[in-house]
């Protein structure tokens, strides 16, 4: 029970985290304290990887632990593909039309689901769903 919690809580958290940094301006942080933050190439699209990436697991883990037939684990998966998929261009949307310091950007959509498409590679190859 405990650690069903702690899975929701993770899977909570990491969508929340993901809503709150892709809605809020980070251009006061260009320059804190005189400090220039080091400016990597496409370092957004590597986020945007890493964010749906993490989206997709955490959210399979929680939905993982409570299937026991391994043919239910593959649908687990897509529903969960589809859904961060879904996500991330509610958020790109949400980008274009709500905020005035952020605009949607269909090459974050394509980072977004090159991760999810990565966490599902690496989530059907895995010991996991193979042993269920």
């Amino acid at each position: 029970m405990v650690r069903k919690i702690g899975y929701w809580l993770l899977a909570i958290g990491w969508t929340v985290l993901i809503t709150y940094l892709s809605l809020t301006s980070f251009d006061e942080l260009e320059d804190v304290d005189g400090i220039d933050f080091i400016d990597i190439p496409h370092s957004d699209k590597i986020g945007h990887f890493i964010f749906y990436f993490g989206c997709t697991t955490v959210w399979f883990l929680l939905l993982f632990k409570g299937i026991k037939l391994s043919n239910k684990v593959l649908k687990i998966l897509a529903v969960v593909a589809i859904g961060s998929f879904l996500y991330g261009v509610l958020i790109e949307i949400l980008q274009a039309n709500v905020t005035t310091t952020r605009s949607g950007d269909w090459r974050d959509a394509l980072a977004n689901t090159t991760g999810i498409l990565v966490a599902c590679f690496i989530i059907s190859r895995s010991k996991l769903v193979g042993k269920r």
